[in-house]
C-alpha cells in the first residue's frame, strides 16, 4: 500500500508524469490541487471506494476537509463516476513507480499546525538577533564586498545551502565550514543566519527555503533548492564510471562559493576547474584556508566571461579539450550579456563528444516585468539593486512551449537538449534548469 503523501518522481518516471498531466485530473488545471489530492489519498484503496461512502471515508482521513472538497470539485464536477475514473487513472500512474522509492509522509493538519506554532515560538526568541545579523550583513555588503567587486549574488546561494544544511534537509558540511570565513558573513552572522534552519529542524516545520528536495512545481523561495537538487543529480550521473560518457574533467563556471569539490565531488576521479572573477576567487581562496579546506583539490582560473577568453584561460591551466567534460554553470547566465552566453555555449559545442553543460536561466518576461510577472519582476529587481551590483541582463522567454525555446538556443551551438525542468508551473515558468550535450 502506498502511503499518503506519495509524489510521482517526475525525473525518474517522465511517461507517468506526462500521462498524469494530460489526464482530466485537476493537476492539468491546477497543479496545487493535484498535490493536495495526492497527499491526502491512499491511492490503491481510493480506487476501490464506491459512492458517497468513499468520499466520506476520504474526508475522514484528515481534518483539512476543505482541501478534499476542492479536489472532489475538480474530479468531474464531483460525480462518483468521474471520481472512480480519475482514481483508476492515478492508480495506473502510481503503479509505474517503484514501491521502495524513499518518500516522506505528509503530516496531518494537527501535526502541521503544531510544527508551525513551534517554529514561530522558536523564531520569536531568535528573530531580534537575526534582524541584527541582517543589518550587519547588509553593512558588510555595502561597505566591504561591493566596493571590492566581490560577488554579492554568490551570498544568496550559499545562504540557502546553509539553511538547508542546518535544517537537516541537505547536509553540506563544507559549506557550513566555509560561510563563517566569507567576507560578508563572519562567525556570528553565519550562525544567526543558520539558526533559521535550526528552528526548522527543531520544530519539524519545513518552510520552502529549507525544503530539499523541493516540492514541484517550485516557487521563487525554493528555486535555489530546486536547481541545487537538479545539478547534484546530473553531476552525479556525469561522474558515474558506468555511465555512457563518464567525464574526466569538471569545470564550474562562475563558481562563487560553491563547495561541491569538497562534498559531492570529493571522491570523483576527475580534475576540477573553478572559473570566476579575480576578486571573488581571491576571497574564496582565503576563506578556504580559514576553513581548513584544501585548495589543491581545485585548479583555480581567474577570468572574465564577458571578455570571451574563458576557454583559452583553462587550456593554459591544463584543460584537455579532447576529454569529455562536464560544465556546471549555476546562477550565472542572468548576469551576462547574450553575446557572452552564446560564446560559452559555442565553446562547449566544439569540445569532445559526451561533453555537457548544465545551466539555469530566468524568464525574459520576469527580467522585463512583463505579463505574467509584472509585480514579481519589479519586486525582485528592486531587491537585486539593494544587495548587489550585478543586474539581470539575460533571459529566455518562458512563453509556452518553453522547452522548444531552449532546444533552439542550444541547437544553434551544436548541442542537444538532454534534460529540462521549469521553475514553477509549466505554463507560467519563471525560469528553468537544463542540460545540453555535445553528441558525436
Amino acid at each position: 500500500m502506498i502511503q499518503a503523501g506519495y509524489r510521482v518522481p517526475a525525473r525518474r518516471f517522465p511517461s507517468a508524469r506526462k500521462a498524469f498531466l494530460q489526464s482530466g485530473w485537476p493537476g492539468r488545471r491546477n497543479y496545487a490541487e493535484a498535490e493536495v489530492c495526492r497527499k491526502f489519498a491512499d491511492v490503491p484503496k481510493l480506487a476501490t471506494q464506491k459512492g458517497n461512502d468513499g468520499a466520506r471515508d476520504l474526508e475522514s482521513r484528515d481534518p483539512r476537509q476543505h482541501g478534499i472538497r476542492r479536489c472532489m470539485h475538480g474530479l468531474g464536477r464531483a460525480t462518483m463516476r468521474a471520481f472512480r475514473d480519475e482514481a483508476a487513472l492515478l492508480t495506473r500512474v502510481v503503479s509505474r513507480v517503484k514501491m521502495d522509492t524513499p518518500h516522506a509522509t505528509w503530516p496531518t493538519g494537527s501535526e502541521y499546525l503544531v510544527r508551525l506554532l513551534a517554529f514561530i515560538f522558536i523564531e520569536l526568541w531568535l528573530f531580534p538577533w537575526q534582524v541584527l545579523a541582517i543589518i550587519g550583513y547588509t553593512a558588510k555588503v555595502w561597505w566591504k564586498t561591493s566596493p571590492a567587486k566581490i560577488s554579492g549574488t554568490a551570498n544568496e546561494i550559499v545562504t540557502a545551502r546553509l539553511l538547508m544544511h542546518t535544517a537537516g534537509t541537505r547536509p553540506d558540511q563544507p559549506t557550513a565550514r566555509l560561510v563563517p570565513h566569507l567576507p560578508a558573513f563572519g562567525t556570528v552572522i553565519a550562525w544567526l543566519f543558520g539558526s533559521i534552519g535550526l528552528a526548522s529542524r527543531w520544530s519539524g516545520y519545513k518552510p520552502s527555503w529549507t525544503e530539499f528536495p523541493v516540492t514541484l512545481p517550485s516557487v521563487m523561495n525554493s528555486m535555489v533548492g530546486h536547481r541545487t537538487g537538479f545539478f547534484d543529480r546530473v553531476l552525479a550521473d556525469a561522474i558515474d564510471p558506468k555511465g555512457r560518457h563518464p567525464v574526466k574533467q569538471i569545470v564550474i563556471l562562475g563558481a562563487g562559493w560553491d563547495t561541491r569539490a569538497w562534498g559531492l565531488l570529493a571522491d570523483a576521479n576527475a580534475r576540477i576547474f573553478e572559473l570566476d572573477m579575480p576578486p571573488t576567487q581571491s576571497a574564496k581562496r582565503a576563506a578556504l584556508e580559514g576553513a581548513g579546506l584544501p585548495a589543491d583539490r581545485v585548479t583555480f582560473v581567474e577570468t572574465d566571461f564577458a571578455a570571451k577568453t574563458w576557454l583559452q584561460a583553462i587550456v593554459e591551466r591544463g584543460f584537455d579539450q579532447a576529454l569529455p567534460t562536464f560544465f556546471l554553470w549555476e546562477g550565472v547566465t542572468m548576469y551576462l550579456s547574450s553575446e557572452a552566453v552564446d560564446a560559452i555555449l559555442d565553446g562547449v559545442g566544439r569540445l569532445a563528444p559526451g561533453s555537457r553543460i548544465a545551466f539555469d536561466f530566468l524568464s525574459r518576461e520576469l527580467l522585463h516585468a512583463e505579463t505574467p510577472f509584472e509585480k514579481l519582476g519589479k519586486l525582485t529587481k528592486g531587491a537585486m539593486k539593494f544587495y548587489s551590483n550585478e543586474p539581470w541582463r539575460y533571459g529566455i522567454s518562458t512563453k509556452p512551449p518553453v522547452r522548444e525555446h531552449v532546444e533552439r538556443i542550444v541547437a544553434a551551438h551544436g548541442l542537444e537538449l538532454a534534460d529540462y525542468e521549469p521553475f514553477g508551473p509549466e505554463d507560467e515558468a519563471f525560469g528553468g534548469v537544463t542540460v545540453a550535450v555535445r553528441r558525436s
